[in-house]
């Protein structure tokens, strides 16, 4: 369920906290969307180690 962040650099792995993903990981946007499609491209793209991304 929470994903592995910790080889991760990026501002999502830093500020994405397993109480907060718990808190979240139910809702739905209106449009139908969860947390787990909003932060895919973020858990995909670990990042550069020298460059922190959003």
């Amino acid at each position: 369920d929470y994903p592995d962040l910790r080889k991760h650099n990026n501002c999502m792995a830093e500020c994405l906290t397993p109480a907060i993903y718990a808190r979240l990981r139910d809702k739905m946007t209106p449009n139908g969307y969860t947390l787990d499609q909003c932060i895919q491209t973020g858990v995909d793209n670990p990042g550069h180690p020298f460059i922190k991304t959003v």
